[in-house]
């Protein structure tokens, strides 16, 4: 079978180069990871796409954010494909590949690997297979899962206000943060 081409597309605001040391006002740098479940590349105008179809986005990454442009999932679906962004590891390492299967407790996870290095940790997701209930709060402060979302259901205008509102109310302005945005 090919490689399934990932429809995720990642934002970084900063790079993970800081959470492997202490922050300090030299390189603390805060992260932002947005995860956009099922979007087609090709229908982007960020990838040549005729309709301005993401111009807000576009935008954004030009003037600074990154854009990975040659990005694969490790699994034809969600569960295991996040599960692997969050520890690193393919789905037969993390085992991550039913729906009713657990990212187990043991496996370092990219929040956790954040919170270890001072940095503020946030999530926030719609999806049913990401809840908490299957370990994906691990190493978020904040794990909000408050706009689940059945099957083919799109909540991405209450996903971007709970973001903002944890941005402008909730986080803590004298340190770093990690958010995770799905």
């Amino acid at each position: 079978m090919n490689a399934v081409r990932s429809s995720i597309l990642a934002l970084a605001c900063g790079l993970l180069s800081p959470a492997c040391s202490e922050p300090s006002e030299a390189n603390a740098r805060n992260a932002i990871l947005i995860v956009v479940d099922t979007l087609r590349a090709d229908q982007m105008s960020l990838f040549g796409y005729e309709r301005p179809t993401t111009p807000k986005l576009d935008a954004f990454l030009c003037e600074r954010g990154w854009v990975f442009e040659a990005a694969f999932s490790t699994a034809p679906w969600t569960k295991p494909s996040v599960a692997s962004i969050l520890t690193g590891l393919d789905p037969r390492q993390h085992q991550v590949t039913l729906h009713t299967h657990a990212l187990h407790s043991s496996l370092p996870t990219l929040g956790e690997a954040f919170a270890q290095a001072g940095f503020q940790t946030a999530a926030i997701q719609s999806n049913y297979y990401l809840m908490r209930a299957f370990g994906f709060d691990q190493g978020f402060e904040t794990y909000n899962e408050d706009h689940l979302s059945a099957y083919g259901d799109s909540h991405g205008a209450a996903i971007n206000a709970a973001a903002f509102d944890w941005l402008d109310d909730e986080r803590d302005a004298k340190r770093p943060f990690f958010l995770y945005v799905h």
